[in-house]
């Protein structure tokens, strides 16, 4: 699963929800303010002429911004 320009926001809570393989109660929404950050910020790489899909490690890095609750839920599960 890649986030492109034509993600939008349910792509990219699909995308957090897989690559994090969250579940349940822990999932991400799409109307989630963080995801709504995230969005702003595909979009706006794209607005400035980037024709490349965002790579892991630039939505890891998005996550780590916006959804940090995210990270923690990693971290408890590994544990």
């Amino acid at each position: 699963m890649a986030v492109d320009a034509h993600s939008g926001a349910a792509g990219i809570a699909a995308w957090i929800n897989t690559y994090y393989m969250l579940a349940g109660s822990d999932r991400v929404d799409k109307r989630d303010h963080g995801v709504a950050k995230i969005k702003k910020w595909v979009d706006q790489e794209y607005a400035e002429g980037r024709t490349t899909v965002i790579g892991d490690a630039e939505m890891e890095q998005q996550v780590k911004l916006h959804l940090r609750r995210v990270l923690t839920l990693r971290e408890s599960r590994s544990e």
